[in-house]
């Protein structure tokens, strides 16, 4: 088996697929929702970012986020969480995100936020 570094994880609505050297691997598209195990209530996911060096993903819905540890693939403990009380100051919605080069990068209406996601501190907006 490759490692995680060489997939990547391709998202549209509720499916997603999983790229590796460019080729979709077989047995997708699959069920986000199922899959990762949210629980029923969650039906929209509002963005997703993969953190690579530590083989985490982040799911944001409305007002809220959730972690899932690729190595184990579950859900991290303890959550969702609150979006807006680990990264106070974006607001309780994000619209879009991206990393690059360690940190988040947080899209909100008209707003742009960058972030630390080791302290989830806001860096600069």
């Amino acid at each position: 088996m490759r490692s995680l570094a060489t997939r990547r994880k391709i998202e549209a609505g509720n499916k997603y697929w999983v790229a590796e050297v460019g080729e979709i691997l077989s047995r997708y598209p699959r069920d986000i929702y199922s899959s990762f195990g949210f629980p029923g209530r969650v039906r929209n996911i509002d963005t997703a970012i993969h953190e690579e060096e530590t083989a985490k993903m982040y799911f944001f819905v409305p007002s809220e986020y959730w972690r899932y540890d690729e190595n184990t693939q579950s859900m991290d403990a303890g959550y969702p969480k609150e979006i807006i009380h680990d990264f106070s100051g974006i607001g309780k919605k994000v619209d879009a995100l991206f990393q690059d080069r360690g940190f988040f990068y947080f899209f909100h209406g008209k707003g742009q936020y960058k972030s630390d996601p080791k302290t989830k501190q806001i860096l600069a907006s």
